[in-house]
């Protein structure tokens, strides 16, 4: 799952435009959308997962200025209690 994007380095992009992100396009989840700023952020935190058994923490490789950081541990507020 995300960790966290840096809108800092989202600054230097080179791929950044109005209304587009290299990472709110690839996430194969679908979790991330942009904010009023055009600044990535993670709105659907809690379906944020599993991408990387799959797709190797697609936004993660995906992201040019190394923007986003995954984690591999899932917060308790993510696991699913039976």
């Amino acid at each position: 799952m995300i960790k966290s994007i840096d809108k800092t380095k989202c600054q230097a992009c080179p791929l950044r435009a109005p209304g587009r992100c290299p990472v709110v396009e690839d996430c194969f989840q679908d979790v991330i959308r942009l904010d009023r700023e055009g600044y990535p952020y993670i709105k659907y935190r809690r379906n944020c997962c599993n991408c990387h058994a799959l797709y190797w923490f697609a936004c993660q490789q995906d992201c040019p200025s190394q923007a986003v950081e995954v984690s591999t541990r899932a917060s308790l507020s993510n696991r699913h209690v039976f």
